[in-house]
């Protein structure tokens, strides 16, 4: 999850993992499935924007719906992550 969230370093998360008894092929998955929907979404929008011939192509569904995925690819991490941190707060108050 700590890869998928903008705001953390990759860095920071290769060496909290190194520390960690966290084990190689454990850390070698989460990596991969974390940096997985980024590649994806930049490689989309690599083709998207090598296949533009004019200004006008900007505004095409192609084009529009692949900024909106990687507007999403930061939206969402950061929406589950405000969530969780709702829920921990409120659940030792024994709200719902």
């Amino acid at each position: 999850m700590m890869h998928i969230l903008p705001m953390t370093p990759t860095i920071v998360i290769n060496v909290l993992a190194g520390l960690s008894s966290m084990s190689v092929w454990s850390f070698a998955w989460a990596t991969a499935g974390g940096i997985l929907p980024g590649t994806i979404v930049h490689v989309l929008i690599g083709e998207e924007l090598l296949a533009l011939t004019s200004l006008h192509g900007l505004l095409s569904w192609q084009t529009i719906g692949v900024l909106t995925l990687l507007a999403l690819l930061v939206l969402v991490p950061m929406a589950i992550d405000r969530w969780l941190r709702i829920k921990k707060v409120l659940e030792p108050n024994g709200l719902p």
